[in-house]
């Protein structure tokens, strides 16, 4: 459970302009700089990123950890509860102790 105390930092404000976009209905599209084929992963080979294929599975298993494995540890007795995903940011707030 997560708790709030006096003092601690629970909000961020975020200031960015809104976009008002005018849609339109079209029958047909304009080319596009990347042709037909312009969908995917600019870094990748042409149809690496294709679900299902041989090669894209090969890659997914090569990056991911199998679905029924914990993501660090082994899950068994005396593993923390504390455990978050890190995201990459930095914590906010004074540190628990």
């Amino acid at each position: 459970p997560a708790r709030v105390r006096r003092g601690d930092r629970i909000a961020q404000l975020v200031i960015a302009p809104v976009a008002h976009a005018t849609w339109r209905e079209t029958q047909v599209l304009p080319p596009s700089e990347r042709g037909p084929g312009g969908f995917g992963s600019t870094d990748a080979e042409r149809g690496s990123a294709a679900v299902g294929t041989p090669r894209a599975r090969e890659r997914a298993r090569a990056i991911a950890p199998e679905p029924h494995a914990p993501a660090s540890g082994d899950g068994g007795p005396g593993a923390s509860e504390e455990r978050r995903p890190r995201s990459g940011r930095a914590p906010h707030g004074p540190p628990e102790s």
